[in-house]
């Protein structure tokens, strides 16, 4: 008698089961509109020692969706930089400097993750950025362009998913 009842039950639940997963399946093409990313922040830090030195850019990257079943991969950054008075040209304009970063970190439904890019800088890099601060007294923005690329279960087919590209222009913050 009690496996007629066993039965019902684990239909039951995978009833739910599959309406659940289907339910978050035919919400995966609208999510893929609704991610966003962002730059927050842009960070110079030189190390005096070696004269070498990093650029540290803040992304935010939101999932607003209920869709769940999405990982960040991959990050590209892309920068230069603006002068404080426009009669100065642009520094590493023609040479972009960029960064990458691999995460593979998933992004749950509802929520914004915070996560870093990291461009190195070499020293003749460093000396080409000290000598543009010094010009535009201390003062410079950092021209950013940004490729978010998103892991799905159709990378086999399809690869990642890159999310509109964003371009922002950021006051530069500097440490050392």
């Amino acid at each position: 008698m009690s496996v007629p009842y066993a039965f019902i039950i684990l239909s039951a639940i995978s009833t739910v089961y599959l309406v659940a997963s289907a339910i978050n399946y035919l919400s995966f093409y609208p999510a893929l509109n609704e991610l966003e990313s962002n730059i927050s922040t842009v960070t110079l830090t030189t190390v005096v020692m070696n004269s070498s030195g990093t650029l540290l850019a803040n992304v935010t990257v939101t999932n607003p969706s209920d869709y769940s079943g999405l990982t960040v991969a991959n990050m590209f950054l892309s920068t230069f930089f603006l002068p404080s008075n426009m009669s100065n040209s642009p520094l590493f304009n023609e040479t972009r400097l960029t960064g990458t970063a691999s995460y593979f970190i998933p992004l749950p439904p509802r929520t914004s993750i915070n996560l870093d890019i990291t461009t190195h800088l070499t020293p003749g890099m460093v000396s080409s950025v000290s000598r543009y601060l010094s010009v535009n007294s201390n003062m410079i923005t950092a021209s950013c362009l940004l490729d978010v690329y998103v892991s799905t279960f159709l990378d086999k087919d399809l690869g990642y998913v890159t999310l509109p590209e964003q371009q922002r222009n950021i006051p530069l913050t500097l440490t050392t």
